[in-house]
Order: C-alpha cells, then structure tokens, then sequence
C-alpha cells in the first residue's frame, strides 16, 4: 500500500484467533473444518485456519481508519457466531483456553503449519493460544524503527491491560498472562532490543 498516495500515515489490519467451544461444556472443539465449509464464496478470504483444529482466525482487509475497522470486526465475528448458532457452538476469546490440554488438541494439516510443526516440534504441540494481532504499516521503514523503539516503553502497561488468561491445562498459574508465558517459547516472540537502524 502506497501511504504517500492517499495522505494516510498509516493503514490497519486486524486478526483475531477465536476458540472453538461447546456452548454447554466450554471445552474446544474442533469445528475449523466445519466453519471454513460454511463460509460464503465473499467471505472465504476473511477467514483461515490457524494450529489447531479448535481454533479459526479473521482477518480484515486493509483500511484507513479505525472506525472501519472496527466495523469489519464486529461483522466477522457475527458471521461467525451465526455459523456457532447453527451448528451448537461458542466462540471465545483469551490468550489460552483455562482447561484444554494440548495434547488433546488434534492439529491442522496443511503445508504452513507442518512447516512450523516440523521445525519447532515438541513446542508447537504444545501452543494452544490465541490474541488479537494488530498490523500498522506506516510510510517507510525509518517511520517503522522509530515508533518500534518509542513503543518499548508501553510493554509493560499494554501487557497490564491486556492480561486474561492465568489459567493453563486447568491450572491457577500464578501469572495474570500464561499466554505470554507459553508463547515466548517461539522463536522472534520475545521484547525486541532498541534498534538503531532498519538493517540492524
């Protein structure tokens, strides 16, 4: 996207990753199969399979404005929840279901997600998380570096606000963001160090 064409400084786009769940029990469930088949011809484009089988990911298209956005989330997650309505499941949404266990969790079989099964093994098997990933391009990469390193300082209270699952494999973990935790295990997920230029 052209940034300096249209005057914007920046253009948004917004994944979520949803649970799948029983709308009795809580538990995942895996519908992802049954969710992606659902799908309307116009819509098939804004959805996509994620790690596991209980699990399915939206994505926005491109825009300007926040308020857009939030628009094109709040009908993803309606076109959804119709589909959960219509064939008796839930979505939720935290950073770690507080009761799955991973080795329960029956894993999706395509070439990008054998790929990172295959390289990290043990470990992907083991990550049964979700959040909400919040893409900003901006004009160029010295725009980029510079508001990378300026927003290190709002780590700590963006994690504050945003911390919802304590709880893993039906365990009090003691941590307020267990999801944090079990992610940090993929490589390139942890706080980035200040860089001083876009090659470094």
């Amino acid at each position: 996207c052209d940034l300096a064409m249209n005057n914007n400084l920046y253009t948004i786009g917004v994944e979520e990753e949803y649970m799948i769940c029983d709308s009795i029990s809580g538990d995942l469930i895996n519908k992802a199969d049954l969710i992606m088949n659902s799908l309307k011809n116009s819509y098939i484009d804004r959805f996509s399979y994620e790690l596991i089988l209980s699990e399915i990911e939206s994505n926005t298209t491109i825009n300007d404005n926040l308020d857009d956005t939030m628009v094109e989330i709040s009908k993803l997650r309606n076109i959804l929840k119709v589909i959960g309505v219509e064939n008796s499941f839930s979505l939720g949404m935290s950073g770690t279901h507080p009761t799955a266990k991973p080795k329960d969790q029956k894993f999706v079989n395509n070439e990008s997600y054998n790929w990172v099964a295959n390289q990290l093994n043990y470990y992907a098997k083991r990550n049964v998380t979700f959040a909400m990933h919040i893409h900003i391009a901006v004009q160029d990469e010295n725009y980029a570096i510079h508001i990378a390193n300026s927003l290190r300082q709002w780590i700590a209270p963006l994690l504050a606000l945003s911390t919802n699952s304590p709880f893993f494999e039906g365990e009090l973990t003691g941590m307020r963001s267990s999801r944090t935790m079990q992610f940090s295990v993929f490589p390139r997920t942890n706080i980035p160090v200040r860089f001083n230029n876009f090659q470094e």
